[in-house]
This record gives C-alpha cells, sequence and structure tokens, in this order.
C-alpha cells in the first residue's frame, strides 16, 4: 500500500506538529469552542461523563485534550504487588521476554536496548526475564498517564526522534515505529526489581508534559537527547500523574519481574487503575 506508507510518512514531521501543537493553544471564543468540543466528542464518541466539566468550559483545544479524569472518576488504589494500567487505553499486547532482548507486536519488532536509548545494553539487561505491556490511546480517550505500582522514580530520558502515527496506519507501513519516534523513558526502582514506562509521541500536535518537571516536548523545532536523574529519587504510588500526551500515543512498560499476567486479549479496552499483573 504505496499510499498509506507515503500517508505515515508525510505526518511523520516535527514542524507539521509543531505548528498543530501551537494552534491548540489558541485561546478561542467560548461559542466557538464549545461547538468544537460538542464535535469531537461525537465525532469520536465521547461520553460527556467522561469529560471533567462543561463542554463550554474549555478556553484552548489543548485544555480538552489534556482534560482530567470525567467528573465522578477517580484513580483507585492498587494493592501492593499489582501493577495496573497506567492510561485509558486499548491493550496492543502484554507478555514474557522470556530471555529475549526484542519482543513482537503486531508485526512492529521492538528491542528493548533500542526502545530505552540503552547504547550499551546494561539497562535492558535487567528486563530480559521480565514483563511487557503496550497500550495504546486514541484521539477519544484520557490523555494522562498514571504511575503503574508504588515505586521510586529516579528519573527519566529524553529521545528525540519523528513523529509517526501510532494507530494502525503507523503500526502497517512504519517498521521499526517504536525506536524511531520520539519518546520519554521514565526509570522506576520498585519493590520488585526495575520498571520503565516509555511515552512514545506520536503525529498531530506532538506533546508531552510531564508531572515532575517543567521539560515540554516538542516545544523547540531543535532537539537534543538528554538524561534526568532525580537525586534524591521522587517517592510516587500507583495512581500518581506522571505525564500528559496532548492527542493520542502509545505507552510501553517493562519489569524486571516475570509477572504474573491478567487473562486481557488483545484490544481489551483498560481503564486507568484496571490490575494488568501481579509481581
Amino acid at each position: 500500500d504505496p499510499l498509506g506508507k507515503a500517508a505515515a510518512h508525510a505526518v511523520s514531521y516535527a514542524p507539521l506538529s509543531w505548528v498543530m501543537g501551537h494552534a491548540s493553544d489558541l485561546r478561542l471564543p467560548r461559542p466557538l469552542m464549545k461547538g468544537l468540543v460538542r464535535g469531537y466528542t461525537a465525532a469520536f464518541g465521547i461520553p460527556h461523563e467522561e469529560l471533567d466539566r462543561g463542554v463550554g468550559d474549555y478556553s484552548c483545544l489543548n485544555e480538552f485534550f489534556t482534560r482530567g479524569l470525567g467528573q465522578g472518576r477517580q484513580t483507585l488504589p492498587a494493592r501492593p504487588g499489582h501493577l495496573v494500567s497506567p492510561v485509558d487505553g486499548v491493550l496492543q499486547d502484554m507478555g514474557h521476554l522470556s530471555g529475549d532482548d526484542v519482543f513482537v507486536v503486531k508485526k512492529q519488532e521492538i528491542d528493548v536496548a533500542g526502545l530505552c536509548g540503552d547504547d550499551f545494553g546494561e539497562e535492558a539487561e535487567r528486563f530480559r526475564d521480565g514483563t511487557y505491556a503496550l497500550i495504546y490511546l486514541s484521539p477519544r480517550h484520557y490523555h494522562r498517564v498514571h504511575v503503574p505500582i508504588d515505586a521510586e522514580l529516579t528519573g527519566y530520558r529524553y529521545i528525540p526522534g519523528r513523529l509517526f502515527p501510532v494507530n494502525e496506519l503507523g503500526m502497517k507501513h512504519v517498521p521499526g515505529m517504536f525506536l524511531r519516534n520520539e519518546r520519554v523513558v521514565f526509570f522506576f526502582e520498585t519493590a520488585y526489581g526495575a520498571m520503565v514506562l516509555v511515552m512514545v509521541g506520536a503525529s498531530f500536535v506532538g506533546r508531552m508534559t510531564l508531572a515532575h518537571d517543567d521539560f515540554v516536548t516538542n516545544e523547540t523545532l531543535r532537539k537534543v537527547a538528554f538524561d534526568k536523574t532525580f537525586d534524591p529519587p521522587v517517592h510516587v504510588s500507583a495512581g500518581d500523574e506522571l505525564g500528559a500526551f496532548n492527542l493520542g500515543s502509545s505507552v510501553v512498560m517493562l519489569t524486571e519481574s516475570k509477572a504474573a499476567l491478567e487473562d486481557l486479549a488483545p484490544r481489551t479496552e483498560l481503564r486507568v487503575g484496571q490490575t494488568l499483573a501481579s509481581l
């Protein structure tokens, strides 16, 4: 499908997402915003109870995209030793690495070291016998990311890259997409070993914000990789906010421990705080 491949590449360039991101920050007249929110929720089938305020109470599209949990919803405390979904989204796959450096999701080969930006493979070595999970957030989902288990947040790594779509278009037409897209890799230490959570950027807006730092991705067109260490580490609890996407994207989780997985099939709709596995 040459047309699909061309489309996936056409929308992957950061300047396009940068322009759309800044457009989403524009304060618009209340009647116009109300109409846009109503149109968006209708187009993507978002129930009004999933909104954290009235449809006419958002001042810009970015405020709507990064909205809080719907009225009456809250993240439930996880049971000790249980790994919960950090997002509302669709489970793409979950499984065990069983000594491998690579896992495959819908024909996408994901190399653990490459995903984490681990040039020497030393960090990735800890996850050889661990567990992975990949969750997709569509434009209809709540876009904030939460901590999946009680842990110490030791730091994060920013890895610049393209902004290919992470939906079916990108999965089908962009080999190595998860190693090529811009991403933020969070490093944790838990009572059950190491864990990483990767926020993977995607086309259109392409901005990720963090709860424990003021760094914002895709704010400038000049991008430089860096590591940030928290000294001392930041103690975080399951359900705490970690960051947010400004539209849709994906998260990847890796644990050092081999977890007992819940019986969840691919394409299962997940909610924040839903149990994925016990460690």
